[in-house]
Order: C-alpha cells, then structure tokens, then sequence
C-alpha cells in the first residue's frame, strides 16, 4: 500500500472532497460532508504535529510531561474566563 505524505493527503482531501460535494443531493449532505472534510483535514494538521513531537522528544531536544487533574482544571477555568472576558455575544 502506498503512503501519502502530508501534502499529498491534503491534496487528495480536496479533490475528493470536492467531488463529494458536487455530488451532494441536499443542503443537508452538503454540510454535513463539509464538516466531515473539516475534520479530516484538522485531523491530518494533528497527526503532523503528534509526529513532529514525538521526533522532537525522541531525540532528547524536548521533555514531555503530563499535567495533574487539578492543572488541567485550573487551565480550562482560566481559558473560559479568557473566553467570556474577550469573547462577548454581541446581541
């Protein structure tokens, strides 16, 4: 089986992807494959960055280390303080 680099599988994402949307039925499939295509296309950003840190880490240039419950906490009641403070509903 042949394996497509990052480029190449963000290529074959947008082809493809097109194609399923030109040959969506409904408004409904439409977006729905859109969202899938967003997520795929999210996914492979990630898989790049899991690599690229893994090589990092591998080769002793970075320390991985892995937060406590009560940090991961602390960190997501500050980032929804961040969100209401910066992020306000205009209505």
């Amino acid at each position: 089986m042949y394996r497509f680099g990052l480029v190449q599988r963000k290529i074959m994402l947008a082809l493809l992807g097109g194609v399923a949307l030109g040959l969506s039925a409904s408004p409904r499939q439409y977006f729905k494959t859109f969202r899938k295509i967003r997520h795929e296309w999210k996914k492979i950003d990630q898989r790049n960055f899991n690599r690229s840190f893994r090589r990092l880490s591998h080769e002793k240039l970075i320390e991985e280390k892995t937060l406590t419950d009560e940090v991961k906490k602390k960190l997501n009641q500050i980032l929804e303080e961040f969100k209401q403070r910066h992020f306000k509903s205009k209505a």
